[in-house]
């Protein structure tokens, strides 16, 4: 296996697929691929994925976008939105409104859920 640590090959492998790769560490990046099976596999996959995208939809209330969660792959979400065009993205739970909404008491929204059934009833 190479010396560099997982995360920096990928990410250089990630820079190679979009040509962003200078050509002496784009040579070194393939001699390293051609002699290392489990780098292969992953330069394959990347490929794969830059050709045939997948979505992941986090359907569970756990997202890595929202402020306070602890989702073990937070860090590569923001990590990876950054290199799309959505890397000015903010956490959709610090938006104004979002904000606003959390400062209201439970039970004073409670309150005033309790009025308006009784009113629309």
């Amino acid at each position: 296996m190479t010396e560099q640590p997982l995360d920096g090959m990928r990410d250089r492998m990630v820079r190679a697929l979009y040509g962003e790769l200078p050509d002496d560490e784009r040579r070194e990046l393939e001699q390293a691929i051609a002699s290392d099976e489990a780098l292969r596999r992953d330069w394959q996959e990347l490929q794969e994925a830059r050709t045939k995208p997948v979505v992941i939809h986090y359907s569970s209330g756990s997202k890595p976008w929202h402020f306070k969660n602890r989702h073990p792959y937070k860090s590569y979400y923001w990590k990876y939105l950054k290199m799309t065009p959505y890397r000015r993205a903010i956490y959709s739970d610090l938006r104004p409104l979002h904000l606003l909404k959390s400062m209201i008491p439970k039970n004073f929204k409670a309150a005033i859920k309790k009025v308006l059934k009784k009113q629309a009833g």
